[in-house]
């Protein structure tokens, strides 16, 4: 297979356009899916916020979904309704706000896009600031103050930055500076900002270009161009002295940031600072990784990256210890390296493995159209900072061009080792640490088609199968393997035993050792993302089809070949009881341990934790381990599914010379349907001093194949599963006790869970809970759902279907789920059909089912301030409860 020339793989073709009040559009066609994404980005940030003024820019980002004067109601709703996602993220430099939606209903899209930038002041109010302004607060106690480490978003910038920089403060801002913020403000910032010169409008996906601009023209062009806003010059500071810093946190493992401030984005030296950080600590045979983790066992995570922004950079190293290890020896390391690359440079084939891994990854990136960095993010991301939607081709080169001495004298001119930051975050003295966490809105356009594709099955001689779907509009492929070897085989007194087993497959394999192997895996350019879930363990790798071959035969020398290595389980059970240590300083992972314990027994096969208890890891279980790989890992109870541009004769011959002398066995597979445990009432999970409460509701609902099961989808997307639900409207938008409340199903054979699952804020924990039982109890009887409710729900989950098999990754969890949960081939297909062909009296039959079931109730928070209120609230009495792992209190 001939390699794909760099300059037709990355150049994203678009058509440019600048409207006549300076708005630039820039339109990109893609017809695999009926999706278009409409994206669009201003050029404001946090950094043009004044003195006093800090979070504007995110506030803003919030008011722009609250309606605007020709359609003054919430931004989701017109756009849920038709199957849309949509979302818009600040940073530094810029904000930017997208919606992916049926190409039927792409004016819809620009209608209200355009009604936003021209005329949102119609609809401002008091009421909305009040409102969103709470909102945002919950955002910063969810993200930052009930978040471990999240301390750090706020002291790395005044540790990096000097007082009065662009950069010296966190993007969300401080809770004095919203709470000043006036409706004059906000409407201030707006008419400076949020202008056609000072944005980019980017139309992607299934559109033809003349149309989309015709569109773009008459909902955008009146709108009057705004101001001329001067562009922020590079400032990258300059740090005379080191500037220690140590902070405490409701966490149980210390941790280490370690920063530079550094040049600006596309330049020479910030290409190469990337590279650095990918040759410290991309892979397990990273510099970093592997003297802190595999040689040393010190660290629980290691991570370092080059940030780049408009104004300035920075490169940052961040790592977590191991329980029991000090900082210093740590830094030791760190500087003992950091010193080495400044000396002798990286290695060629370092450097080379960095930039294949870089394009590997941007490759992946184009699969999407949409959403955070999709294709349309892409150019507009380029256009805004380059003033070129092409920047993308320039960027690469500019990688492919750094050389290690490139790398190595970035490192000698930007990591000083006399002047740096330096943030340590460690655990507060009373957390227990854990020995060995306008008029009318535009009716429908034209309506494109999808097709998800019937994958070619093939049983192999050792009687695994392999499925292969081919799709050509990317020279990339995903391998993904899934086993049967999840954490319902886990044996009752080794919860997590699976866990460890997937994480260890990939520590050596074929004769090689860990950091051989990973060496052999950067080689093509890829990674093995392993995840092990309840039901079945996979092993994905996404690579340029150039590499498929050697991709393949690399995954089955993982799959057949472990070396299951003492040294590495050892080192790999440390990091567990490590990670475990982290997970369980999270609100929100104490309390969905602690309603699966409730709903299933808490060593149930679909009750006790995937990743197990520290209990599991504290004497290495090899014989278990081994037995357990010997049970599981066999073929009969393994799929391989192949997708992207490869073909199925190509992808059978690649199976059959990797796979060529697996034996099968006898193919059993005993694990029983989940059945429920008697819980019922609520519970407590103590977490001292906690500024929010995590409220977490689960009830047994019904298997997937049942008849209910597609009306059920419809009731959940009306009660809590979309933006625009009850649920959420109701706690967050009406309320702002918190920053999202949302409903699900979890997925798994047998009857799957429905959960509910919000943040809140501490003492809005009763009032919050109140209206969860009000809302279950209307939409059980007062209030059941009505018909438009029904048909605006039904549209959105239809509308929006096709969006879940966008990627590559999304196609094979999708399809792999069938083959692991025993479902018929064609069951995404008929699940749409039944939704389509639903009535309004079985969705509400199927919400009757589901609310009449037993529910369970769990608060994580402060038991001190909880215990008596909830026990009053109508749900008998409160009770205490330790989640599965927890650390007990003192």
């Amino acid at each position: 297979m001939a390699p794909t020339k760099t300059s037709d793989r990355f150049n994203l073709k678009c058509e440019k356009h600048v409207l006549d009040n300076g708005l630039c559009v820039l339109l990109h066609e893609d017809h695999r899916l009926p999706q278009v994404a409409v994206n669009l980005w201003y050029h404001v940030g946090s950094k043009d916020e004044e003195p006093g003024r800090t979070g504007f820019a995110h506030l803003f980002e919030h008011m722009m979904f609250q309606g605007s004067e020709h359609y003054p109601e919430d931004f989701f709703r017109p756009l849920e309704e038709i199957g849309a996602r949509l979302n818009g993220s600040t940073s530094e430099d810029r904000t930017n706000y997208w919606e992916v939606v049926p190409s039927a209903y792409l004016e819809r899209a620009l209608w209200l896009e355009s009604d936003r930038m021209g005329w949102l002041l119609g609809a401002l109010t008091q009421e909305k600031l009040d409102n969103q302004r709470d909102v945002v607060k919950n955002e910063r106690r969810e993200t930052m103050e009930n978040e471990p480490y999240g301390i750090a978003e706020e002291l790395l910038p005044s540790i990096l930055y000097p007082k009065g920089h662009p950069y010296g403060h966190p993007v969300i801002g401080s809770v004095e500076d919203l709470d000043s913020a006036s409706q004059e403000d906000v409407a201030a910032f707006f008419r400076r900002y949020y202008t056609p010169r000072n944005a980019s409008l980017c139309i992607a996906g299934d559109i033809l270009p003349k149309e989309a601009l015709a569109l773009a023209e008459a909902y955008f062009g009146s709108i009057p161009e705004g101001p001329v806003i001067p562009p922020f010059q590079p400032s990258v500071p300059k740090l005379t002295r080191s500037q220690r810093v140590t902070a405490h946190d409701r966490v149980q493992l210390p941790r280490i940031y370690l920063c530079w401030p550094t040049p600006q984005q596309f330049t020479p030296e910030d290409a190469a600072l990337s590279m650095l950080g990918a040759t410290l600590t991309y892979g397990k045979d990273s510099r970093l990784v592997k003297r802190l983790q595999v040689e040393k066992d010190l660290a629980q995570s290691v991570l370092s990256y080059q940030s780049s922004g408009e104004v300035c950079g920075a490169f940052t190293v961040i790592v977590t210890a191991q329980p029991g290890v000090e900082i210093e020896r740590i830094e030791e390391v760190l500087w003992q390296e950091i010193a080495r690359v400044q000396e002798e440079g990286p290695l060629d084939e370092e450097v080379k493995a960095a930039v294949a891994g870089l394009k590997t990854r941007v490759v992946k990136r184009l699969q999407s159209v949409g959403g955070f960095g999709g294709v349309s993010d892409l150019l507009n991301h380029y256009q805004t900072f380059l003033g070129r939607p092409e920047g993308l081709v320039e960027e690469i080169a500019r990688y492919e061009a750094i050389t290690p001495e490139m790398v190595r004298a970035a490192a000698r001119n930007h990591l000083s080792a006399e002047a740096f930051g330096l943030l340590e975050i460690r655990p507060k003295p009373d957390v227990t640490v854990v020995a060995p966490d306008r008029a009318s809105l535009p009716a429908a356009g034209r309506e494109g088609s999808f097709d998800l594709g019937e994958p070619q099955r093939f049983e192999l001689d050792s009687k695994a199968a392999l499925w292969v779907l081919r799709r050509e509009e990317l020279p990339y492929v995903t391998i993904q393997a899934t086993v049967r070897a999840g954490a319902v085989y886990d044996p009752p007194v080794l919860p997590g035993l699976a866990d460890l087993v997937g994480d260890l497959l990939d520590e050596g394999a074929a004769g090689l050792d860990a950091l051989a192997l990973a060496k052999r895996i950067k080689g093509v350019a890829s990674s093995i993302v392993t995840d092990v879930g309840r039901e079945q363990a996979s092993f994905t790798m996404g690579l340029l089809s150039e590499h498929f071959e050697e991709g393949f035969r690399i995954m089955a020398d993982v799959l057949l070949k472990p070396a299951l290595a003492e040294t590495d389980l050892q080192r790999l059970c440390k990091a567990h009881i490590a990670d475990l240590a982290s997970d369980l300083d999270d609100a929100g992972e104490l309390g969905n341990r602690a309603l699966r314990a409730l709903l299933f027994g808490a060593e149930a096969p679909y009750g006790h934790p995937v990743e197990g208890t520290p209990d599991t890891f504290k004497s290495p279980p090899s014989a278990q381990a081994r037995a357990f790989y010997e049970t599981c890992y066999r073929p009969e109870r393994t799929l391989f599914f192949v997708t992207g541009d490869i073909t199925p004769e190509e992808a059978l011959k690649a199976a059959s010379a990797s796979l060529s002398g697996w034996k099968h066995g006898s193919g059993g597979d005993d694990n029983p349907a989940p059945s429920y445990a008697s819980s019922s009432g609520i519970y407590i999970v103590d977490k001292p001093g906690a500024p929010q409460t995590y409220l977490a509701v689960g009830a047994p609902a019904f298997s997937r194949s049942d008849e209910a099961y597609p009306a059920a989808l419809i009731f959940n997307e009306i009660f809590g599963g979309q933006f625009t639900s009850r649920l959420n409207m109701n706690l967050r938008e009406d309320k702002g006790y918190t920053y999202g409340a949302r409903s699900l199903f979890s997925n798994q054979r047998g009857a799957v869970p429905w959960v509910i699952v919000t943040a809140v804020q501490a003492d809005k924990t009763v009032e919050s809970l109140a209206e969860i039982l009000r809302e279950l109890d209307e939409a059980a009887g007062q209030r059941p759902v009505t018909q438009e409710e029904f048909e605006t729900a039904r549209a959105n989950w239809v509308l929006r279907f096709s969006q879940n098999f966008e990627t590559q990754k999304q196609v094979a969890d999708g399809m792999s789920a069938l083959w692991v949960q025993n479902l018929p081939n064609d069951f995404y297909k008929a699940v749409l059909g039944k939704v389509k062909g639903l009535a309004l009296e079985e969705v509400r039959a199927a919400g009757s089912r589901l609310l009449s079931a037993p529910r369970v109730f769990v608060a994580v928070g402060d038991r001190a301030t909880l215990e008596k209120p909830l026990s009053a609230i109508g749900l008998g009495d409160a009770r205490l409860i330790q989640a599965p792992g927890q650390p007990r209190q003192r």
